[in-house]
């Protein structure tokens, strides 16, 4: 299945105020309305449910909604697990894998391999393409 990836969403009832989010992890919360969804592995189901945020100022956020299997309101986090997020556009590849498109039309690759507590552990960034200049991403979710 096809999911249409964006960058932007709409207010949330998390008070994430001029954030962009990107969901890497999560189904569905109630009143969270997210455009950035992917599953997790078999193998990453500590993972599940995972939400970043992009701050102002470049930093990332991790959350985690606990609550995702019956819709209450239980999340871990926030945490900061980075800086310097500046890209034009940011998207999951499902596995604790974040692409970003810089302005320059690069397109970065990280794996955040603390994305099951919100640990500040990666690998990348790395470089893995260019002339990434499109008005809409769509991402193969894994499994599909």
């Amino acid at each position: 299945m096809r999911k249409l990836v964006r960058s932007l969403v709409t207010s949330s009832p998390l008070s994430f105020t001029r954030l962009r989010l990107l969901a890497v992890l999560i189904a569905a919360s109630a009143g969270l309305s997210l455009f950035v969804v992917a599953s997790t592995p078999p193998q990453q189901v500590a993972a599940q449910g995972v939400i970043y945020a992009v701050m102002d100022n470049g930093d990332l956020m991790w959350y985690r909604h606990d609550g995702r299997s019956d819709g209450s309101f239980r999340w871990t986090g926030p945490k900061k697990v980075g800086n310097g997020w500046d890209f034009k556009q940011i998207f999951s590849g499902g596995g604790g894998v974040i692409y970003g498109i810089t302005t320059s039309g690069d397109l970065m690759w990280y794996r955040h391999d603390g994305r099951g507590d919100g640990s500040f552990s990666w690998t990348g960034p790395k470089k893995v393409g260019n002339g990434w200049d499109f008005k809409d991403i769509l991402a193969d979710e894994p499994g599909s």
